[in-house]
C-alpha cells in the first residue's frame, strides 16, 4: 500500500501548463494591410469575476509588419508588441489595436496567470481574443474556464493553440521516473 500511494504522489503530480504557442494561418490576409485587435476581457464587470493576467510574447508575422498603435491600450493593457505585452482583465475592456499588414502565418506566446485561469469551476469567464481583420477576419478565441483548461472552440479554422509544458513539469516527470525506478529496484 505505502508503495502505491508514493508511486501515485510520484506520478501523479504535476503542475499544469499555462503557455501556449498560438498560429494562425493567415494566407487568405497576405500582403493586406489591416488592424490587430486584442482583447482581454471579463464576461461580466463590475460583477464579481475571478481576476486574470495574459502576458503575450514573441509576436511574429512572419513576412508581413507591425504598424502603429491605433487605439489604446485601455484598462489594464500595458506594454507593446511584440512583447511584452501585460493585460489584466481589471476592466469591461482591457486591449489594444495594432495597424499591420499581414504575411502567410502569425504567431505569438500567451501566459495565462490568475484565477481566472487556474481557479476551480469558473461561471463568469474571462476571454482572450486576438483578430487580424483585413479584407476577411481570422480571430484566436480562448474562453479560461478555471481549472487549468482553455475553450478554444470559437476560433477560427486554421489558429491552434499548443500547450508548452513549464520547466517545472518536467523536472517533476523526471523526479516521478526516478522515483519509481527506485521503488521498482528496492521492491526486487
Amino acid at each position: 500500500m505505502k508503495t502505491k500511494l508514493i508511486t501515485f504522489l510520484l506520478f501523479g503530480v504535476s503542475l499544469p501548463a499555462a503557455q501556449f504557442l498560438v498560429t494562425f494561418n493567415t494566407a487568405a490576409l497576405n500582403t493586406q494591410a489591416g488592424m490587430i485587435d486584442i482583447q482581454f476581457n471579463p464576461g461580466a464587470f463590475p460583477a464579481v469575476y475571478e481576476a486574470g493576467t495574459a502576458t503575450i510574447t514573441a509576436f511574429d508575422l512572419g513576412a508581413g509588419s507591425l504598424g502603429s498603435i491605433s487605439s489604446g491600450p485601455d484598462g489594464g493593457a500595458s506594454g507593446t508588441l511584440p512583447g511584452p505585452l501585460v493585460i489584466v482583465n481589471s476592466d469591461f475592456f482591457n486591449g489594444i489595436v495594432y495597424n499591420a499588414t499581414f504575411g502567410n502565418f502569425a504567431s505569438f506566446l500567451v501566459d495565462f496567470s490568475g484565477n481566472a485561469y487556474s481557479a476551480p469551476g469558473q461561471t463568469i469567464l474571462t476571454t482572450l481574443s486576438i483578430s487580424l481583420i483585413g479584407t476577411t477576419t481570422i480571430s484566436a478565441v480562448a474562453d479560461l474556464l478555471g481549472d487549468n483548461l482553455l475553450d478554444v472552440s470559437f476560433s477560427s479554422p486554421g489558429v491552434n493553440f499548443t500547450e508548452i509544458p513549464e520547466p517545472a513539469t518536467f523536472g517533476l516527470m523526471t523526479l516521478g521516473l526516478a522515483g519509481g525506478a527506485f521503488l521498482r529496484r528496492r521492491s526486487s
